[in-house]
């Protein structure tokens, strides 16, 4: 799934950062874009929800904590990129694609946003890692798993909520990214309900 959170510096405050700082340097660029775990974001969230409850004079101080916690994920390999807001499109992007329950293709969403296609692909990986196809795929199964989770509706009318053309397809593309069939999933989940009622 993708998340995100988001934080603005102004340039003064980064002007005024201490020279130990060494990732400085990473915000000479528009934005700063970094994937983290589900652990990592975990731990970055927490002091985010403090940094919009906090008074402006505590502002600074956590804002102090967030860039050494990210000066540590650097360091111990974490990747960051920096892009502009030339690329900022990419999230209107994201959000079309979650919008819709068929497969997007690259044409379709180049015209949509007026970039090329080749343009469209390259900054869609930078920023997420993989390509549309498969960011699609992901929000399509995604989709379907939740359509097992909270309703009977039938395998075939679940392919075809979720936009996949063959059901033999769906089960195969749900099987290598969970690990497990549509229908075992389903069986399973259904005997952790069981055991959860009392």
């Amino acid at each position: 799934d993708y998340h995100s959170r988001v934080v603005f510096f102004h340039p003064q405050n980064l002007q005024e950062l201490p020279e130990e700082m060494a990732c400085k340097a990473l915000f000479a660029n528009d934005m700063l874009l970094l994937r983290l775990t589900e652990e990592q974001l975990d731990s970055f969230s927490e002091l985010l929800d403090l940094l919009e409850k906090r008074p402006m004079e505590q502002k600074r101080l956590l804002l102090l904590c967030i860039l050494s916690q990210l000066r540590q994920l650097i360091r111990s390999g974490a990747q960051p990129l920096t892009t502009n807001a030339h690329h900022t499109y990419i999230f209107d992007v994201i959000e079309a694609i979650q919008a819709t329950h068929r497969q997007c293709t690259v044409a379709e969403l180049a015209e949509r946003f007026h970039v090329s296609g080749s343009k469209l692909k390259a900054d869609f990986k930078d920023i997420t890692g993989v390509s549309v196809a498969v960011f699609s795929r992901r929000v399509r199964l995604q989709k379907a798993q939740a359509l097992l989770d909270s309703t009977q509706l039938e395998l075939s009318q679940i392919t075809e909520k979720c936009g996949f053309s063959d059901e033999s397809y769906f089960i195969e593309s749900f099987r290598k990214t969970f690990g497990i069939t549509p229908g075992a999933y389903r069986r399973k989940r259904q005997r952790k309900m069981d055991i959860q009622e009392p």
